[in-house]
């Protein structure tokens, strides 16, 4: 028998919040509650187990059960150059931009890397371009420290890579185990990987462009705005916000921010 995502009461969704708080400092409390019950639903029915109270008792008796919740609360699905169009609006019109524009280095931030696909893809179209890491610095974070271990090892499968060229394959990657293609180090020291909340993590400084795709899906809306305020407060005069094409900016940033492309959620900041 299987759990449905509307079996799992508000009072056992605390429950595993006040879990994951605990033990690993993460507040899920804001999260679309939606979300949270289908997450915990998937693991229960993995095990499998007939009810919610039997998923609680089985973590508190199996505590690495609470590391793999914690995955499937943060997972992400990602690739090299996610939405190509995307990756050609940066490289065509706004790193050409920043660059000829700004002296010293340009800062660019990552928020929710997951494994690292798109610091890396923002590192590709740098070095294509004659870029390296002295002029600019990609700061990736995400919550999940598997996924950023990942993300530092840059080890993908060839699916992840089914956007980049032939050609951008051979340069900027070697063969690895299994069919496997592993990052080349020039395009690897241009990312730094950090675990750190969107929502409560320290102050990183101020960028030149912010990606946080996909990342709002998952919260309820005063942590959406908390989030996008957050976000645009870091960037400088001038940069770029880009956020999921099914996500929408409060109303009220419209003063701060001026759309370079609706479709692609493409933001500037003019004051």
């Amino acid at each position: 028998m299987s759990i449905s995502f509307s079996d799992i009461s508000p009072e056992y969704i605390e429950k595993f919040i006040v879990m994951l708080r605990k033990r690993y400092n993460i507040d899920f409390s804001g999260y679309n509650i939606s979300f949270l019950r289908r997450r915990i639903a998937s693991r229960i029915n993995r095990i499998p187990l007939s009810s919610v109270s039997q998923y609680y008792e089985y973590i508190e008796n199996f505590p690495e059960e609470l590391n793999l919740l914690l995955q499937n609360l943060t997972i992400n699905i990602s690739e090299f150059m996610r939405n190509p169009e995307v990756f050609n609006i940066i490289g065509v019109d706004i790193l050409p931009e920043l660059i000829a524009n700004k002296t010293g280095q340009l800062r660019f931030w990552t928020a929710g890397c997951s494994k690292g696909e798109e610091p890396y893809s923002i590192a590709i179209i740098l070095a294509k371009m004659g870029i390296g890491s002295s002029r600019a610095i990609i700061i990736a974070t995400d919550i999940d420290e598997n996924a950023l271990k990942d993300a530092r090892a840059g080890i993908y499968k060839k699916s992840s890579l089914k956007n980049l060229s032939d050609n951008d394959r051979k340069i900027f990657f070697q063969n690895y185990d299994n069919g496997t293609y592993k990052i080349k180090q020039k395009i690897k020291k241009s990312v730094i990987f950090r675990k750190h909340n969107v929502l409560t993590g320290p102050d990183l400084g101020k960028f030149d462009l912010i990606m946080c795709r996909n990342v709002a899906i998952y919260f309820g809306k005063k942590l959406q705005e908390k989030m996008y305020r957050r976000l645009v407060e870091d960037l400088y005069i001038g940069g770029y916000l880009i956020i999921g094409k099914s996500e929408m900016l409060p109303k009220y940033f419209g003063g701060l921010l001026k759309p370079i492309s609706l479709e692609h959620r493409i933001y500037r900041k003019v004051k």
